[in-house]
């Protein structure tokens, strides 16, 4: 449930990462410094219940905080997740995929001149 859910947030977001690079190419390298500042930042080197509880709803906005955080409970200890904040990020995220579809289509031909170019 947790991997499917990762794929359809990384889908949706790759999808949208290759759409706006063929316009702004340099976007290139900002994406490589923010997926890097995101690993960071979202709870791969620390428990998110060592943060100050005023800043744990904030951190909890990050998508990838919670999937992670579900990650660190199948793995570590052996419960299966909660099954509601793993299905608003998949339902939010087939519906990201769904707006990157329709808007891929609208661009289709644009799109295949910005890339040629």
């Amino acid at each position: 449930m947790v991997v499917i859910t990762q794929l359809l947030l990384t889908l949706a977001f790759g999808a949208t990462v290759a759409f706006v690079c063929c316009w702004i190419r340099d976007l290139t390298f900002v994406i490589r410094s923010g997926l890097l500042l995101m690993m960071f930042c979202s709870g791969i080197f620390f428990a998110v219940e060592r943060m100050p509880p005023a800043y744990q709803e904030v951190f909890r906005l990050n998508p990838m905080a919670l999937l992670i955080e579900d990650y660190r409970t199948v793995l570590l200890d052996g419960v299966v997740p909660e099954f509601l904040p793993c299905l608003r990020i998949g339902l939010f995220s087939l519906v990201w995929l769904y707006l990157m579809k329709r808007a891929y289509s609208r661009w289709d031909l644009t799109l295949t001149r910005h890339v040629l170019a």
